[in-house]
């Protein structure tokens, strides 16, 4: 997952902005259209509207039909860490307490202080982790072969058995909109760096730094990189798993029904399903 830290903004200026400032754009574009085409009369405001409007559905038939032709030449490359960020978005967005105002940074003292932005969404990531596994003496247990040999790995050290666990700690992540044209950025940052979750929320930092999907306090990246690296790999496993196996699935599925004697055998079954019942199976009753 070496290409984390080479994050590079998606999308271009259209694709990040927010659906009113798109809205608002094509309100605009369409009073432009419809004041070139048609002219501007105060005393004749209704045919002026109307002509807005028309226009407008015009503009709107047209971007989905580009839209559309787009979809069809080249589809968008599956992105874990993107997927990942949608998901923990729209879960932030559901569950954010209506008591929960801005996010702001703040030094030390308590003196320097900035407002970073509106908290428009709150959710919690819950770091995945794996446990060495150990016997009743405390001895570290390895993963064997059927005739009772270590697994070794490619530098030939035994390979201990893992339980993977949810550890209890995890970080705090906030959905901020810093502006009415800019796209919402995630801040993820540990408790132990952000005050309490009730009203004006205050991280314990007075920078944040990029890392993959997310913001961090800067604290927390000096002081614990490792963990955030292996974090977003692990996170980043999980979702191309996920993915995978709707790949499999959906594949498998086509498989088999593109199969001639399964075709038969689904059709024949379609065909008994459709048969009518006949009147002896309710017991000679009739209608």
């Amino acid at each position: 997952m070496a290409d984390f830290p080479a994050q590079k903004k998606q999308g271009g200026l259209w694709g990040n902005l927010g659906l009113l400032p798109k809205i608002l754009i094509f309100v605009g574009l369409a009073i432009i259209v419809t004041t070139i085409l048609f002219g501007f009369n105060l005393g004749n405001i209704g045919d002026f509207i109307w002509g807005i409007i028309r226009v407008l559905l015009g503009l709107g038939l047209l971007y989905l039909a580009v839209k559309g032709a787009l979809s069809f030449i080249g589809g968008k490359p599956f992105s874990p860490t993107a997927d990942f960020r949608t998901k923990i978005v729209s879960q932030a967005q559901r569950s954010l307490p209506a008591n929960v105002y801005s996010l702001w940074l703040r030094g030390e003292d308590s003196r320097t202080r900035a407002i970073y932005g509106k908290i428009i969404g709150l959710a919690w990531i819950p770091y995945l982790t794996s446990k060495v596994v150990r016997d009743e003496s405390g001895n570290i247990v390895y993963l064997m072969t059927t005739d009772g040999q270590k697994i070794l790995d490619k530098d030939k050290k035994p390979i201990p058995l893992r339980s993977t666990i949810t550890h209890k700690d995890g970080d705090t992540v906030f959905v901020v909109k810093s502006g009415f044209f800019d796209a919402p950025r995630i801040v993820r940052c540990h408790p132990k760096y952000h005050s309490e979750l009730l009203g004006d929320v205050y991280i314990k930092d007075v920078n944040l730094v990029p890392f993959g999907e997310f913001w961090y306090p800067s604290k927390q990246w000096q002081n614990d990189i490792i963990q955030i690296m292996k974090q977003n790999e692990q996170e980043a496993i999980v979702q191309t798993f996920n993915n995978n196996l709707d790949l499999v699935s959906n594949v498998t599925t086509l498989s088999i029904a593109s199969e001639p004697t399964f075709r038969k055998i689904l059709e024949s079954r379609n065909e008994e399903i459709a048969r009518p019942v006949p009147q002896s199976f309710f017991g000679g009753q009739g209608r």
